[in-house]
């Protein structure tokens, strides 16, 4: 889950637990990265690039879609992350008896869902916490500051 979600259920947010979420964000891409890097070499000679016909950046970290404004983009991060967040808070409510055991399903229908009508306009981060651990990894990777400061013309 993203940091606001955890805060949102109540969980503690400190320099340490934010430290773990990240370092549980930049996993994924570091395994990627090691499964890939002869492919990526092959493509693009070493010469790592976020955008352009060999960008290859947006493997591990999300970019907005071309057509996304800004404020487009900063909607669809609101609004995703509110339903979410408020689709979780229903199914572990009490009040609703919903069985331990299905709450897991529920919750993995509910990321589908997000993903499936929000992820074409600005990948699948849900909300920007989720990606910071990935654009950290990789400027480290070899793709520079490009990373934080990539804006598309449409914005």
């Amino acid at each position: 889950m993203t940091p606001f979600v955890s805060f949102e259920q109540g969980a503690s947010i400190g320099a340490h637990s934010h430290a773990m979420w990240t370092n549980g964000d930049v996993r994924p891409s570091n395994s990627m990265i090691n499964g890939t890097t002869d492919d990526l070499w092959k493509l693009d000679g070493g010469n790592r690039q976020v955008t352009g016909r060999q960008g290859t950046a947006g493997l591990f970290t999300t970019f907005p879609a071309p057509y996304m404004s800004t404020w487009g983009s900063l909607l669809d991060q609101i609004i995703g992350t509110a339903i979410l967040a408020g689709l979780i808070c229903l199914i572990t409510d009490k009040r609703h008896r919903i069985p331990v055991g299905f709450v897991p399903p529920l919750a993995g229908a509910i990321m589908s869902m997000v993903a499936m009508t929000f992820g074409a306009n600005g990948g699948f981060a849900i909300n920007p916490a989720r990606d910071l651990g990935p654009r950290l990894f990789t400027l480290c990777a070899g793709y520079g500051w490009e990373v934080f400061r990539f804006v598309y013309a449409a914005c």
